[in-house]
């Protein structure tokens, strides 16, 4: 590896994240800090356990915190995602659309003219989203629930600005299978 070299990323994702992130991992840091302090000083077990606790609260919000900023763009917003129990919706000034997750047969980072955008496809939809959208960074969440979904992938490609196959359904998955009536 180079000299300098970022793996991954990694201070890239740490500029994306959002300020209300930062100041909550903050809080949970510091108060684990005072609660350890606080059982090292009085040799009580009650302070320690809480303050381990707080720690691995804080431990977990940061890495899902830093998993999800590797899904957001660094450009504006171009329309808003909202995602509600498995549908994903996108509202965007020049068109739009909303797609369910469990009719997906595809999803795929692909590179277009105005950026890298979340391309989901469905037997009778498709629907390009880009990944500077509002709430975009939610679709990763919605993939992560398909079996043999490949985030890595997505990361890498939103990254290094080149498209990647993130699911696709295997042909002997159904639509049954997946949940969805016939």
């Amino acid at each position: 590896m180079a000299t300098g070299a970022d793996p991954g990323g990694l201070r890239a994702r740490l500029r994306r994240l959002a300020g209300g992130e930062l100041i909550l991992l903050g809080a949970l840091a510091v108060a684990a800090g005072l609660l350890l302090r606080a059982w090292w000083r009085t040799g009580g077990l009650f302070p320690g356990v809480i303050g381990l606790a707080v720690l691995a609260v804080a431990g977990m919000t940061f890495l899902a915190a830093l998993r999800r900023a590797g899904f957001e763009g660094d450009g504006p917003a171009v329309g808003v995602v909202e995602i509600d129990e498995g549908r994903l919706l996108y509202l965007a000034s020049d068109g739009g659309g909303w797609i369910a997750r469990d009719m997906l047969v595809r999803v795929e980072i692909a590179v277009t003219a105005a950026g890298p955008v979340w391309r989901l496809t469905a037997p009778d939809a498709r629907l390009e989203v880009p990944v500077d959208a509002g709430g975009a960074g939610g679709i990763a969440d919605l993939v992560a629930g398909l079996e043999g979904a490949r985030l890595d992938r997505a990361a890498a490609a939103i990254a290094q600005g080149h498209s990647a196959l993130v699911w696709t359904a295997t042909a002997d998955l159904t639509l049954e299978q997946r949940g969805t009536p016939q």
